[in-house]
């Protein structure tokens, strides 16, 4: 005897707009309103409507985030603005101090600048 079978591929994936998602994570985010409700009176998964509200929530968290900015960090043989004391005059008197977290607790480093070179050194052996 011969056979014939058919095999149906498998169904695509649905793909929800931007704007879709909003209205069902807002509704879901109602006074009184049960994420599995609002998925079940969507037509969608309640796991996958709690993923979408968490990518939001975490997306609204970074969009609030702002990156600390640049800090210039004057150099000993580097040009300094004129308000700034010369770095040969502060080689002397300032130091440099480092804290680097290890651990549950903290190595303090003071260094004077006239000692910049050693610094980085230590900085390049702790960050390989």
């Amino acid at each position: 005897m011969n056979e014939l079978s058919v095999v149906n591929p498998a169904p695509k994936r649905k793909r929800y707009t931007k704007a879709f998602k909003h209205k069902v994570i807002a509704a879901s985010l109602q006074p009184g309103a049960s994420v599995a409700r609002v998925a079940l009176e969507h037509g969608l998964n309640a796991n996958m409507l709690r993923k979408w509200i968490r990518v939001a929530q975490n997306g609204q968290r970074q969009s609030n985030f702002d990156p600390p900015g640049f800090v210039a960090v004057p150099m000993p043989g580097t040009a300094l603005t004129p308000s700034v004391p010369s770095a040969k005059q502060n080689a002397e008197t300032e130091s440099i101090r480092m804290e680097i977290p290890y651990h549950h607790q903290s190595i303090s480093i003071s260094l004077p600048v006239s000692q910049m070179d050693r610094c980085l050194a230590l900085l390049r052996e702790l960050l390989q």
